[in-house]
């Protein structure tokens, strides 16, 4: 089921799923795909977020994790942020692809959530999102990308190593992590490794004792 205000791209995606062997209908709002679901039983919803509300789609996510929870749903947005993209993963999403989305890549997600939903369904991993501000910004598939990255570590207590140029952004993405973490009460600490020595970078760390 294809759930987008957009008839548009209603047509354009439901023509693919059907040249790629799926049958497939569509529905323009949340509340016509949830008025759907009580009647037809579909194996992969592919939803846009920003419908006739803002959050539309990831109100039909909660919708159907609470009522649905072997059905995989693949979120589409135009407008990616990471507090979105934490919000969709945490909530259960499959997978949030962004717009203008690749067909064949599209295609390919929505394979893999018809393999995974006979496996396991995706299970919410956490309490609402934080609210805070995260300080990136982007909605480029490879930020998508680095959203979801973010979404998937942030509840994990594992070490995370964060490489890159200098100046790409790696302590926002420290930060990020930090603020939608079960850690976000906590104060962050950034220390520039680089400007300390290795025997006050120690003492820094862990401490030193007198003497």
């Amino acid at each position: 089921m294809v759930v987008d205000d957009d008839p548009v791209t209603c047509d354009l995606l439901c023509e693919v799923f059907a040249a790629e062997g799926f049958a497939s209908r569509f529905v323009q709002s949340g509340e016509a795909a949830i008025a759907s679901l009580a009647v037809e039983s579909p194996d992969v919803l592919v939803s846009d977020i920003r419908m006739t509300k803002p959050d539309d789609g990831l109100a039909l996510l909660d919708h159907v994790r609470q009522e649905y929870p072997e059905l995989p749903v693949v979120l589409m947005t135009a407008f990616g942020s990471v507090d979105t993209a934490v919000r969709a993963v945490k909530q259960g999403a499959f997978d949030y692809v962004s717009k203008p989305f690749d067909i064949n890549a599209l295609v390919a997600t929505v394979r893999r959530a018809l393999a995974a939903s006979s496996i396991n369904p995706p299970e919410p991993i956490g309490d609402e999102e934080s609210q805070q501000a995260s300080g990136l910004v982007g909605r480029t598939p490879a930020m998508l990308e680095i959203y979801k990255m973010i979404a998937r570590v942030a509840d994990s207590l594992a070490a995370v190593l964060i490489t890159g140029e200098s100046g790409t952004g790696k302590e926002l993405v420290a930060r990020a992590i930090h603020v939608h973490g079960e850690r976000a009460p906590e104060p962050f600490v950034g220390i520039n490794c680089g400007a300390l020595t290795e025997t006050l970078l120690e003492s820094e760390l862990f401490g030193h004792v007198k003497g």
